[in-house]
Parts: structure tokens; C-alpha cells; sequence
């Protein structure tokens, strides 16, 4: 089981918590705040998290005279309700408001409410008596009197529920054990195998066969792959298998789209998300191995029974660069890997390969219905029609949810017609399945689509649809139809489809010019790319290019390539193996050249100047980025995001220049960088990063201006030794100025700012004045050595 614990807390004397299954259940916790969270409930997150239950805090539901919506919805969506009656529990009306809910819940959705009885006596709160009582008379007022029966209807209903009386538990940490235990029977019988509501059809008998294989009794360490093509389910039976077994390990994670991520991040910054997550806590990451803690971390492993889920694996070095050898883990430990390439899994160590078979008539029948009638078999009527179907789609399990989308709330006629047009279609494959969606969409859902799949799968939705509204699209409205139409999915904000729906997009796209691929509105392709910059093919049909640059040779371009692309909207030359590291990239005759690994550069005749870039971007990422500012005729007033990592600008565009509509801008490690544009330049930035820019000397503004500024990165920036006062960044949430070791007046800061990082700076002194920056949480002053006095006990924040 992996639970997600979001905290409600406040400044007043209520609080609770909550527990999120990744199958959307929830476990709710109801308590009087101060009178048990420093104590017991402390001591309860820690034994959750021994039980790889990961906890989350969240202080934004704002606490008021009712409950807010957010907390009704999570009250609503709980399957299992803890409510800890305390000494004082009874004084809260918002503490008994919240438990009214929770009692109607469970009357009418079948709710599990389990009261813990605090220091308290279960008598006493049944008949509200003795100090109980006490706590509820003390709500006094006109305003209780109407709520007085609701609220005491509610403490008897929940006291007469068998529950846990704290005095007959000694010492206490077994109480805690006992409460663990209930929750996690509670929450992972509720997810039992042979549940089919999550529409996880025919997936019992699979998980049994590959619990058996896993061999969980056994001290030996045991890799086992889940092998099959895509889409037949080899991920969503990893999860399954996964949350029904992790609790009986010390430590566990979950890496989800491992070929993906590592497409975008480095071996190494993967590595450590999961060593972090098997200690359960973070490990400072600086970019450079620290063998001192890789040494602890494998040690530490080795002593470990650990569980670890690699899903969809590409390369067999990715295994063992990510998890090491048998030999790593300590006796009992299980990696589960999945992959479409059996090859794959038996080069990466596998001790065996399970197969994922297709569902079989019947589990594909149920499955189908599930999503086109919303129930477990179709009517008389439509029972044809739905084996058809069936064969068509063929055990696919992606192919029959798409498909039985479509076809839901169609009448007959409609579902012949459609089976009229499968039977029409070429050789039958599922990419024509899922392609009937597709043609059902207007045509800006299309494009929209199109782009997903060519250009923005796995990236985060709000960004996304801020980018695509820039390019003139309806995107919420259209991202929300992709949704229910079962082309695209949203985890973690993130958007994402299944691979085959992205190659059916990109085949689509491809059709359209078979015979001149440089000429498609989307290239992605690294071949094609690799031509139409070389070559000087571009045309302007050209809408979006997505180049992992790591998969081409050396590519000399020319100063020109770009002139003809004139509808060009988004260019992204990236690197996977991104290391932000100063010594990547060397300077060499003229001819920019990256030492390890490759970046684009000119051919020696341009001396590293670009001429052009159409107007029309509104997104630019390049790493390695080798002109020493951008285009000057260029006119950025159109460009949303605007991503230069390791680039070799040493001042980024001319005073005639204005990004009107950038709002996020990253810099990162351009050593080069002298100095940035006015900041007024940039009226709707939201996020600056400029970590690592090391020759960078000042920021400046020259007029006050309505900044839009959320988050700013000046990490590293070691040459930095004057900047524009940050009050007037009157939106300002985040700023660290981290290993700026000129700077040594502190920040004049806004009252907006939560976070202040100076840690490795030269500040000699911190002002009285800090204690009026009310919104301030948190500062960070690690290793200030000109440091002379601290005054905590006078700022009223946490400082480290």
C-alpha cells in the first residue's frame, strides 16, 4: 500500500489530515489540534511512513466559520474516517461541524469510521459526560444553538462505534502499531484483487500468478520482469501488484516512465530520486558525485529488504546504472522491471519474465462494457454489436477502453456505422482503434492533440495550456475533451497518453508528407531534423521541432537555417544527459564545441551569430544555445518560455528587444552571462532562473514597474555583487541568492516573500526590520561565515 497524508493545519485550535490511496481512496483523521498533534499524532506521521505511507502538509485550506469546500471534498472522497476524540475535542464547532459530515457520509455512502479515544473515557463521550461534557458546554451562543442536537447526534453515533481507548494500551507506541495496522487492512481490502469498480478487468489471476513468482517468503534477492507489447497492461498490473505487497518491505518506490524521464533528465538525477525515496529523506544533490554519501547510501541498501518498480525500461545499462546489482540489496529485497523488449529485461538480470497476456472474451467483454454502458455486460440489444467489437479490438485492454469511450451513449445505428468504418480500415491494427476518437474532434482539438503528441507528452498541464492559448487555442476547454474522450490522461498535473495513441498522432502527421518529411507541420524525428538543418530544407509549414540532440552527430548550422520557417511556434533542442556542470563546454577557434556531451554549433564562418528566429515563437528551449544573444532583429513579443541552459549568451537581447508575454525564463549555468536585459523588459515573468551564471555582475531596473516575479534562482551567481532592491517585487514567494559570496548586504525583500535562501553568502548582519516581513517562513543561512549575530527569538520565522 502507498498512501499520500495531506495536513490541514492552522493558526487556531483545530486541525486534521487525510490519507490518499493512489486509487483515489482516502482515510480521514478528525482531532483537536493542539492537545494531541506535537505528541501522539507526531509520533502516528512517523509510524505512517514506516509503513511507506508519504506525507504531505498542506496549509492552504483556510479554516473559518465553516468548513470549506476543499475539506467537504475530501471528507466526501475519504474511505476510512479516524476521528481521535480528545480532552478538548468537543470546544472546536469547527471540529463538530466536520464530524456531522463525517457521520452523514457514513450513512450515506457507507463511510468506515473508527474513533480513537484520547485520555478520555468512552463513557463520557457516549452519554457527554464528566470533562467531555465540560469541553461542549463551553460553546456558548446564539450561533451553537441551532447546531447543538446535530453535533451531539454526531459524538454519540461515533462513540458507540467500536474504536480504541487509549488507556488500555501501554506504552502508547502500541496503540499507534494497532491504529497503522487497522488502516492499512482497512484501505488495502478495500483494493483487493478481485475488485473490477476501478474497471481493472481480468487483472486478478494476473497478479496472482506474478505475486507467486515474486517469491516473497524468500531471503533471496529476486528480479522479475513484466514483459509485453504496449498497452496490454504491463504498468497498471506493476502498480497493482505493487500497492498490495509494499507494506511488508522496510523501504519502496515506484519509478514510473523511466525511458521517458531519462529522456529529459540524467542517469544521475534519477538515481538520486530513489535513493531518496528508499531513505526517506532528501539527499543533498549538487550535481556532482559525493562518494561519501553514494557509500553510505549503498551500505545502508545492503542492510535493507527493499522494493523497487522500474516501469517501462528501455536499455539494460539504465537498470544497473539506477539500481545496481543482486548484490546491492539485503535479503528479501524485489525489483520488478517492465519493458516491451524481453531482451531488454533479460540483459538487465531478470530471474524471470512474466508475459502479459490479452484479455480473454469475456474479461474483454466486461472491460468494454465497463466504458461504453457503465456497467459489467451489455443490454440484449447491444450484445452483437459488443462482441464485434470485442473481435475487433482484440484482448487490448488501451484499445477496448478507448474504443468502448467512443462508443458511449451511441445508439444502434451509431455503433453499426462504426463498426462499418473498423471493418473498412487497413490490416486491422489498434493505432486505427483508437484513431476513430481522433476523427470524432474538431480541428483545433486536433491540433491540440498533435501537439501533445508531438511535443508536449509528460509536461506539466498548466504550463502547456498557457502555451497553447499564446498560439491562438481553445486548450482547457480542449484539453478537457482529450480527457474525456480517453486520448490523453493527467498524473500529478503531468499530461501524458499511452504510446501507441502518440504514434498514432505522429503518424498523422507524418502521412500528410511522406514523400518530403521536412515538410510536416511537426518534426521530431532526429533523421529529419538532422537534414532539414543541414540542408537548409526547412519550409514553412514548419510549426514545431523537438530534437534530442544526444541522438545526432555533429551538426554545423548555418546562420540562415530558420528564415523560411516563418510559422515556427515551438523549438526544442535538448539534452537528455544535462549535467549542470561549469566545465561541459570548451571555446575553440570560433567554432563553439561541447567536450561531453554534443551540442549544435555553427559552422566557423557565422562566428557564432544567429540571424534569424521567427517571430511567431512561443517557446524556445536550447541547450547549449552557442550565439552570444539572441537574433537582433528578432522580436520576442510572442515567446511565453524561454529556456537557455548552458548557453553561451553573454547579454541576452538589444534595448528595443521586449518580452511582453514571457512568463518563465531559465539561464542556468550560462557562464557567459554578463549582465540580463532590464527587468522591467519582462512586465509577465513569473519564474527566473539563473543558477549557475557565474559571471553574471548585476540586475538591474531602471523604473519601478507592476512585476508579475514569483520565483527567483541567482544560486551560484558568484559575480554578482549588485542588484535593484527586490521590494517592488510585490509578488515575490521564493529567492535565493545561495553561494552569491559578494553579496554581503542582506536583501531588502517584500512582504510577499515565504522563502529567503543565503546560504554560503557574505551577509555580515540581519535586519531587526525582517520581523515586519509577516509572509516570510522560512530562511536559510548555512555556512555565512561573516555571520555576526543571530536574533532569532526577535524574526518570528524558521531559520536553518
Amino acid at each position: 500500500m502507498r498512501c499520500t497524508i495531506y495536513s490541514i493545519y492552522s493558526k487556531g485550535p483545530t486541525g486534521g489530515f487525510s490519507l490518499r490511496r493512489q486509487c483515489n481512496c482516502l482515510d480521514l483523521l478528525s482531532f483537536r489540534g493542539r492537545d494531541v498533534r506535537d505528541g501522539f499524532l507526531s509520533h502516528l506521521f512517523h509510524a505512517l511512513r514506516q509503513k511507506q505511507i508519504v506525507t504531505f502538509k498542506d496549509e492552504n485550506l483556510e479554516r473559518g466559520d465553516e468548513i470549506s469546500p476543499a475539506l467537504l471534498r475530501v471528507i466526501e472522497e475519504s474511505h476510512v474516517a479516524l476521528v481521535i476524540f480528545s480532552e478538548n475535542y468537543a470546544n472546536s464547532p469547527w471540529c463538530l461541524d466536520e464530524l456531522v459530515k463525517i457521520v452523514d457520509c457514513k450513512k450515506r455512502m457507507g463511510q468506515i469510521v473508527v474513533p480513537i479515544f484520547y485520555h478520555v473515557d468512552p463513557t463520557d463521550v457516549q452519554e457527554l459526560t464528566g470533562s467531555f461534557a465540560e469541553a461542549f458546554k463551553g460553546l456558548v451562543g446564539e450561533e451553537f444553538m441551532s447546531k447543538m442536537d446535530s453535533w451531539s447526534n454526531a459524538i454519540r453515533e461515533t462513540a458507540e462505534v467500536s474504536g480504541f481507548d487509549s488507556q488500555n494500551f501501554r506504552p502508547e507506541s502500541k496503540l499507534i502499531e494497532e491504529v497503522v495496522s487497522l488502516i492499512h487492512k482497512t484501505v488495502n481490502h478495500a483494493f483487493s484483487y478481485g475488485s473490477i469498480d476501478d474497471g481493472l478487468i481480468g487483472i486478478g489471476s494476473r497478479l496472482t500468478d506474478i505475486e507467486s513468482k515474486l517469491c516473497i517468503g524468500s531471503k533471496d534477492v529476486w528480479f522479475l520482469g513484466i514483459w509485453g507489447m504496449g498497452g496490454i497492461g504491463k504498468t497498471t498490473i506493476a502498480r497493482k501488484i505493487y500497492a498490495q505487497i509494499c507494506s511488508k518491505f522496510e523501504s519502496a518506490y515506484f519509478v514510473a516512465n523511466v525511458r521517458e524521464r531519462l529522456e529529459k533528465y540524467t542517469l544521475d538525477d534519477l538515481q538520486h530520486e530513489i535513493q531518496s525515496q528508499l531513505l526517506l529523506k532528501e539527499i543533498p544533490n549538487s550535481g556532482r558525485p559525493n562518494i561519501h554519501v553514494s557509500s553510505f547510501i549503498w551500505k545502508w541498501m545492503k542492510r535493507k529488504k527493499v522494493i523497487i518498480v522500474l516501469d517501462d525500461v528501455s536499455d539494460p545499462e539504465q537498470i544497473e546504472l539506477l539500481i545496481g546489482k543482486h548484490e546491492t540489496y539485503g535479503p528479501g529485497s524485489r525489483v520488478i522491471m517492465t519493458s516491451r523488449d524481453k531482451q531488454i529485461l533479460m540483459n538487465g538480470g531478470a530471474d524471470e519474465i512474466c508475459e502479459v497476456e490479452e484479455l480473454d472474451y469475456g474479461e474483454a467483454l466486461q472491460l468494454l462494457s465497463l466504458h461504453a454502458f457503465k456497467q459489467h455486460s451489455p443490454s440484449d440489444e447491444y450484445t452483437e454489436l459488443a462482441r464485434k467489437v470485442v473481435a475487433y479490438a482484440k484482448g487490448i485492454p488501451l484499445a477496448l477502453k478507448v474504443l468502448g469511450s467512443t462508443l458511449h451513449n451511441k445508439n444502434i445505428r451509431e455503433w453499426e456505422d462504426q463498426l462499418e468504418k473498423l471493418n473498412a480500415m487497413a490490416d486491422n491494427k489498434i493505432q486505427n482503434v483508437l484513431k476513430i476518437s481522433y476523427d470524432e474532434l474538431d480541428y483545433m482539438e486536433k491540433e491540440i492533440f498533435l501537439d501533445i503528441a508531438c511535443f508536449f507528452k509528460g509536461e506539466d498541464r498548466d504550463n502547456t495550456e498557457s502555451l497553447l492559448r499564446s498560439c491562438g487555442f481553445n486548450a482547457i476547454i480542449g484539453i478537457r475533451i482529450l480527457l474525456n474522450k480517453a486520448l490523453i490522461t493527467i498524473s500529478e498535473n503531468k499530461l501524458d497518453m499511452h504510446d501507441l495513441l502518440q504514434q498514432m498522432g505522429r503518424d498523422i502527421v507524418r502521412e500528410k508528407c511522406i514523400e518530403e518529411p521536412w515538410n510536416c507541420s511537426r518534426l521530431w524525428v532526429p533523421q529529419d531534423i538532422y537534414n532539414v538543418l543541414t540542408k537548409d530544407l526547412g519550409a514553412i509549414s514548419v510549426e514545431s521541432i523537438s530534437l534530442d540532440i544526444s541522438k545526432t552527430g555533429d551538426i554545423n548550422l548555418i546562420s540562415t537555417v530558420f528564415t523560411r520557417m516563418k510559422r515556427l511556434r515551438l523549438l526544442k533542442f535538448y539534452n537528455p544527459y544535462y549535467y549542470p556542470k561549469e566545465e561541459l563546454y570548451n571555446s575553440c577557434n570560433g567554432v563553439i564545441r561541447i567536450l561531453q556531451p554534443r551540442y549544435l554549433c555553427w559552422q566557423q564562418h557565422t562566428r557564432g551569430l544567429l540571424n534569424f528566429l521567427p517571430d511567431e515563437l512561443r517557446y524556445l528551449y536550447w541547450y547549449g544555445y552557442p550565439s552570444k544573444s539572441l537574433p537582433l532583429k528578432f522580436c520576442p513579443k510572442n515567446l511565453v518560455q524561454l529556456h537557455l541552459i548552458h548557453s553561451h549568451v553573454e547579454q541576452l537581447c538589444t534595448k528595443y528587444q521586449c518580452f511582453e508575454s514571457l512568463k518563465l525564463m531559465d539561464l542556468s549555468y550560462s557562464v557567459k552571462l554578463i549582465r540580463i536585459a532590464d527587468l522591467s523588459k519582462f512586465p509577465k515573468l513569473e519564474i527566473l532562473h539563473l543558477r549557475g551564471c557565474t559571471s553574471l555582475v548585476e540586475i538591474r531596473s531602471t523604473r519601478l514597474y507592476d512585476s508579475e516575479l514569483r520565483h527567483l534562482n541567482l544560486e551560484s551567481c558568484r559575480s554578482l555583487c549588485y542588484f535593484s532592491s527586490f521590494l517592488y517585487m510585490e509578488r515575490l514567494d521564493f529567492l535565493s541568492l545561495e553561494d552569491c559570496s559578494n553579496i554581503t548586504d542582506f536583501p531588502k525583500i517584500p512582504r510577499s516573500l515565504r522563502c529567503l535562501v543565503l546560504n554560503k553568502t557574505a551577509v555580515k548582519q540581519v535586519p531587526l526590520s525582517i520581523k515586519h516581513c509577516s509572509q516570510l517562513t522560512k530562511l536559510e543561512m548555512k555556512s555565512c561565515t561573516s555571520l555576526q549575530s543571530l536574533l532569532e527569538q526577535y524574526w518570528g520565522v524558521a531559520t536553518s
